[in-house]
């Protein structure tokens, strides 16, 4: 009868310590990002006239988000030409249908 009475109090305590050891807690993850990616280069270059081509490509610091980018794009003056978009680790280009016009 002894030996069971042992056996129970090392198995609760056994139980007990490798519950107490497997806390899963969510990471803090650091303080908020709140600085936005830098523009490193561009091409063509910022504040350039008389562009003719097809495709732009800016480059920035670090990773870039992209989610929702269709709807959150501003191009201005509005154009009518379709374009696609691809975006590689911290490199953005984008893809016109048609080229821009001089006028």
């Amino acid at each position: 009868m002894t030996n069971s009475i042992v056996y129970g109090f090392i198995s609760l305590c056994l139980a007990i310590i490798i519950a107490s050891c497997a806390q899963i807690t969510p990471p803090t993850g650091g303080p908020r990002d709140t600085i936005p990616p830098s523009r490193i280069s561009s091409n063509p270059d910022n504040q350039s006239i008389n562009f003719e081509g097809k495709n732009i490509t800016i480059s920035f610091d670090e990773k870039i988000k992209t989610d929702k980018l269709k709807e959150q794009l501003i191009i201005t003056p509005l154009i009518e030409s379709k374009y696609d978009f691809l975006v590689k680790k911290n490199t953005f280009k984008i893809s016109f249908d048609e080229p821009f016009r001089i006028v």
